[in-house]
């Protein structure tokens, strides 16, 4: 499995920054990718609650996991 956050550079982050995209998104989508619990993982917290709604909203992951954008934008 890919570790992406070390495989960002410059130019990746600034596009991530262009689609609205954050750090703890990408971050996130890697725990989805990797079947963590995300909602046990944030324990309820409301900033990882914001996260997942943020990705959801914009259609990266849905209940079944990561779409096929979330997918694109992780590559």
């Amino acid at each position: 499995m890919k570790n992406y956050l070390n495989n960002l550079t410059p130019y990746h982050f600034l596009e991530l920054v262009k689609e609205g995209v954050s750090i703890d998104m990408v971050f996130t989508m890697e725990m989805i990718e990797k079947d963590i619990d995300v909602i046990y993982f944030f324990d309820n917290n409301f900033q990882g609650e914001g996260i997942i709604k943020s990705l959801h909203r914009k259609g990266y992951i849905n209940d079944n996991g990561l779409t096929t954008e979330g997918r694109s934008l992780l590559e």
